[in-house]
């Protein structure tokens, strides 16, 4: 696996207009946090709470009332588009697309986001027909659960690959649905997230020069989110078992979203797979809010800058609502002279 390396990583989030300006902001701590200028929280009481704004981490240039799927089509077109600019034709084709789209729930199992989909803005986009195109409907593990198949696909075929993905929780039916079930973080709900939304795209290529993915594990949580019980934490330890190396990682990057379930996960998992090391633990979704299936991206991204800073290896993890949870080794591999 290391002979692939991440050689380009775009995209778009509520703190930039790109992704170098998406990670600094992060890095330095700046978040847009606002209210929604119509979604209105559901109080449960009206004797004692008041209805309040959601507060939400939107991409500044979209409508607020803009549709979700409206939201990723045009968030979709804006990467593709600042990607396309910097290729040569030739570097348009022979090339793999792997997509990860929102996690599948009441309101975005409507929206009809599949391969056919996603071809229709390749389309759009005037872009030539990629040799393969592949989709999930996993939400925050997406671009990763991907990536393992993706870069076998991508041996066996000798082809550059594109590891993309795209979410918005600021879609109004979907803001109404997470805040009837007290998902949403606000003055009466302290455990929950910020609804956020961005995208992610990442150009990986054999023999390249950048960020390397060194190892990938996953495994399997018995006692998921939506279950009655509390996490185990072996899911997320035994994926972080198996990419962990002898030296613990210099930094640590999470998808923790502020629920208080995937952070008890998260303090399970690190007590048996890394011990009492002294980690630098970041999770940069308290900057830019919740961003589902684009995380992947992002994540890479500012892995990418720790190890320009400091070398060695990190660790970047993600996990899903559901059972699946997912750890990547990664290191960089830097131009030689």
């Amino acid at each position: 696996m290391s002979e692939w390396a991440m050689t380009y990583c775009g995209g778009r989030s509520p703190l930039g207009v790109d992704m170098d300006q998406s990670c600094l902001s992060a890095l330095a701590g700046i978040s847009r946090f606002q209210d929604h200028p119509s979604a209105m929280e559901i109080p449960p009481d009206d004797r004692v709470y008041s209805a309040e704004p959601i507060v939400v981490s939107p991409l500044p240039w979209l409508h607020a009332e803009l549709p979700g799927p409206d939201r990723l089509k045009m968030m979709i077109l804006e990467v593709l588009t600042e990607w396309a600019e910097r290729q040569q034709p030739n570097q348009l084709i022979n090339m793999g697309v792997f997509w990860a789209f929102p996690e599948l729930d009441e309101v975005t199992a409507s929206w009809g986001l599949n391969d056919m989909w996603l071809r229709s803005i390749w389309q759009t986009a005037g872009l030539p027909t990629p040799l393969t195109l592949q989709t999930v409907s996993e939400g925050r593990t997406g671009m990763f659960t991907l990536l393992e198949s993706a870069l076998q696909w991508g041996t066996d075929h000798k082809a550059r690959l594109m590891i993309g993905g795209c979410d918005s929780y600021v879609d109004l039916a979907r803001l109404d649905m997470l805040d009837m079930k007290s998902r949403l973080k606000s003055s009466r709900t302290q455990d929950g997230f910020i609804p956020g939304e961005g995208v992610s795209l990442c150009i990986f290529e054999r023999n390249g020069v950048g960020l390397c993915v060194t190892s990938v594990g996953s495994s399997d949580e018995p006692q998921p989110f939506r279950g009655p019980k509390p996490s185990t934490g072996t899911g997320l330890t035994e994926a972080i078992r198996k990419v962990s190396q002898q030296e613990p990682p210099l930094a640590v990057w999470s998808d923790l979203n502020g629920e208080s379930y995937f952070f008890h996960e998260w303090a399970l998992a690190m007590l048996r797979a890394l011990g009492s090391h002294d980690l630098r633990l970041e999770h940069p979704a308290d900057c830019w809010g919740e961003l589902g299936a684009a995380t992947g991206g992002f994540l890479l991204a500012l892995a990418r800058i720790c190890l320009k800073e400091q070398g060695g290896w990190n660790l970047v993890w993600s996990t899903h609502e559901g059972s699946q949870r997912v750890a990547l080794a990664v290191q960089l591999i830097e131009e030689e002279g």
